[in-house]
């Protein structure tokens, strides 16, 4: 199992008390789309990008990056064969992917970004 994979598991498993599925299909396609995002923030550092959009005190991250990242788990979704899911079950798989990126180990995330295909390769 390489590091996406495992990262996939860890989101999905998080995610799917609330969804009532299990959406690691739709992960496993969602996190090389966001990776490749995080790729060309400025330094590429995709912690510090996710610490800057994230209040310790509600316990949320921007809404506008939930906003703009939405999009690409609603492409991961289509591709992943489910094309009818609400905004809250979106929310859902978008918030644990962008949750599990701000709390791994700095190692998980440079396996994972490593492990992620370049998006002209997907």
């Amino acid at each position: 199992m390489n590091a996406l994979e495992t990262e996939a598991k860890t989101v999905s498993a998080a995610a799917a008390p609330k969804l009532g599925f299990d959406p690691i299909s739709i992960v496993m396609l969602l996190l090389p789309f966001l990776m490749n995002c995080f790729k060309r923030t400025e330094g590429g550092d995709m912690k510090a990008f996710l610490e800057d959009h994230y209040d310790h005190e509600t316990d949320t991250f921007d809404a506008h990056l939930v906003d703009r990242c939405r999009r690409n788990t609603r492409r991961a979704a289509r591709k992943a064969g489910s094309r009818h899911l609400s905004i809250s079950e979106l929310d859902e798989i978008t918030i644990a992917s962008l949750r599990r990126g701000l709390d791994a180990d700095e190692s998980d995330v440079v396996a994972c970004m490593a492990a992620c295909p370049e998006e002209d390769e997907e």
